[in-house]
């Protein structure tokens, strides 16, 4: 199963970067397209379009309120319902139910949260070849949910910290507000959360990276998955798959390793001693 990520603008891009990495993850047998390069600069993007939809059983929309109204990005969706009709969700980062016009305002609208999140995997889950069951589908959700949940929050909360540095207007605008009570939702959700159990294990075989460790320092960095590909030098699709498994080879650990600013050490894992005891 393909799915198809349309985004336009900073924040939208940021999400989608994120679900990008984050989706198969969850539902392995998932492949997701997304490209990098904004859908606005790209001079061919309809022809590019078509070729990717030939190909996609799923669509995402991250919908903002800068570029819920945008041409190109009504444009995209407009396509994208064509082709997958009520196989596709508009993810609402920062903008109402209401705010949703046009092609959009037909289908599923998805917001930000946990719960809503979870249900938007199990629409794509069902329409999976080889659907997940589904206690082993909400424990892969619970496994790997933090790890975008804390992202989530990093970028609503940098996005909202430059709004606030380049204007001296009060926030009181009813998308930022919605912003900030799911911010202060999902940090009180992991403030308060105990350790998960049975979920993916942090440490793996000696010789690997430790993928959570690779997240945990880059988002203390404010570093998203495409920035660290364009320090490293590496494709998006490598990133992700170390960021994903921990496999790589060591020249792309060091280059990964250098791009952190930290020592191979710090990322190649170990056996914590309760197990080495064992």
């Amino acid at each position: 199963m393909k799915i198809f990520i349309s985004w336009s603008g900073d924040l939208s891009n940021k999400i989608a970067e994120e679900l990008a990495g984050w989706i198969p993850c969850v539902i392995q047998t998932v492949d997701v397209f997304y490209s990098p390069e904004d859908i606005e600069k790209g001079e061919n993007w309809s022809s590019r379009l078509s070729q990717e939809l030939a190909t996609c059983n799923y669509g995402i929309v991250c919908l903002t309120k800068h570029n819920v109204t945008a041409p190109w990005i009504n444009f995209e969706a407009g396509a994208l319902a064509k082709v997958l009709d009520s196989r596709l969700t508009s993810l609402m980062i920062d903008i109402q139910d209401s705010d949703v016009k046009g092609p959009l305002s037909r289908f599923q609208n998805t917001k930000l949260e946990k719960g809503e999140i979870f249900r938007l995997i199990q629409s794509i889950n069902r329409n999976n070849e080889v659907p997940l069951k589904d206690r082993v589908l909400e424990d892969s959700f619970d496994a790997f949910w933090p790890r975008l949940g804390e992202a989530i929050s990093k970028i609503t909360q940098d996005s909202i910290g430059k709004k606030s540095s380049k204007s001296d207007e009060n926030p009181k605008n009813e998308a930022i507000e919605e912003i900030l009570r799911i911010v202060r939702k999902l940090d009180g959700k992991f403030e308060n959360a105990s350790p998960a159990k049975n979920t993916a294990p942090y440490y793996k075989k000696d010789g690997t990276l430790n993928a959570t460790k690779i997240d945990e320092i880059r988002w203390s960095k404010s570093m998203s998955l495409g920035e660290l590909a364009e320090k490293t030098g590496l494709s998006f699709s490598t990133i992700s798959h170390v960021t994903r498994s921990g496999n790589c080879s060591l020249s792309i650990a060091m280059k990964i390793a250098n791009a952190l600013g930290v020592t191979l050490d710090d990322l190649v894992c170990s056996e914590p001693d309760q197990e080495k005891n064992s």
